[in-house]
């Protein structure tokens, strides 16, 4: 970030606030330099359950400056979901938009956490604690601050992401530092690109386009609601969206939205699509309209992030794998299955 600190980092549909690099920067000084006022060491967690609003990058990029641990949740949560969670992971902190405070108010008493105090992201309730605390002391200079090495290395734990749930309760999956460094594209991969992701810090596709998109110099765009096609058009059209990363339930939405065939999606270059199966036949009407856009299927898991990725092809075939990357294909047995043995 302090290689270009009047790049545009992020900017926020919603509240039309810009951050360029060096404010980013100072942000996360700010951040991290209020956990250890707080007295947090590393290692220890905080939890996370908001929209992509304004702040989310500042306090993510702190927390992990100061060795922090986050485990994140999806403002969908009921107070039942975020309770189980959160009775595993036990957040010291917590962090979560205003509308949410009561929800998370109850799951973390009725899982013995009374004393983990809960600060809102957006929408602020009197007597309720802000993040805007975390951004007072005007005096940091992120250009002198130096991130603290981490107690135990690449391998400490970066995030607590949870499992889809499909085969059962939701299951917390440890995220090294190592994996998101490895899953990290080159520094200024994404320069002169506007980037967009609908999804939360739940989703490993939202971690991966914050930090991604932060590294590789990308100007994020960031939308504090949930997907829903008037914003998807409206953004893509006033931002000049280049990439778009998200689910193919996304672009099943855009394709059978009425406003498609009206819609410039002239400037996207590429949909990176992936959460679960994507068909060749979704993505041929997707590039009807978005002429210039090349569609990409990656599949991966919570445990170890990307595993494959290519161009959507008739065959849907699920790509080639990622460096370092190596995977075996077993029947329900557990023996090894051949090419084309199912």
């Amino acid at each position: 970030m302090l290689d270009n600190p009047n790049h545009i980092g992020q900017v926020s549909h919603q509240s039309g606030n810009e951050l360029t690099n060096i404010e980013l920067a100072k942000r996360t000084v700010q951040a991290a330099k209020y956990f250890e006022k707080l007295q947090l060491q590393q290692c220890d967690m905080i939890g996370l359950c908001a929209g992509n609003t304004d702040y989310v990058a500042p306090l993510v990029f702190g927390a992990l400056a100061a060795g922090l641990s986050i485990s994140t949740l999806d403002p969908s949560f009921d107070t039942a979901g975020i309770k189980h969670v959160y009775s595993l992971t036990r957040p010291r902190l917590m962090f979560c938009d205003g509308e949410l405070y009561e929800r998370a108010r109850t799951a973390l008493d009725e899982s013995q956490l009374t004393a983990t105090i809960i600060y809102t992201m957006s929408n602020h309730r009197e007597g309720v604690p802000s993040i805007m605390e975390f951004f007072e002391d005007d005096s940091v200079d992120p250009r002198d601050y130096r991130v603290p090495l981490l107690k135990n290395g690449l391998d400490q734990s970066a995030f607590i992401v949870c499992t889809s749930g499909t085969t059962g309760l939701p299951k917390g999956v440890c995220i090294s530092h190592a994996t998101v460094v490895v899953n990290s594209f080159s520094l200024n991969a994404y320069k002169d690109t506007t980037l967009l992701c609908f999804s939360s810090l739940y989703w490993l596709s939202g971690i991966i386009t914050l930090v991604h998109g932060t590294i590789g110099g990308a100007k994020r765009i960031i939308s504090s609601s949930p997907f829903n096609t008037n914003d998807f058009f409206d953004i893509v059209e006033r931002y000049r969206v280049k990439i778009t990363i998200g689910p193919p339930s996304q672009i099943a939405l855009a394709v059978c939205s009425e406003r498609i065939a009206s819609a410039d999606l002239s400037s996207l270059e590429a949909t990176l699509i992936g959460g679960s199966a994507v068909s060749y036949s979704l993505t041929e009407k997707f590039t009807q309209f978005a002429k210039n856009a090349s569609c990409s299927v990656g599949y991966g898991c919570s445990e170890i992030g990307g595993i494959s990725m290519a161009k959507s092809s008739p065959n849907n075939s699920v790509g080639f794998l990622f460096p370092n990357i190596e995977v075996k294909i077993a029947d329900d047995n557990g023996q090894a299955l051949g090419p084309n043995e199912t």
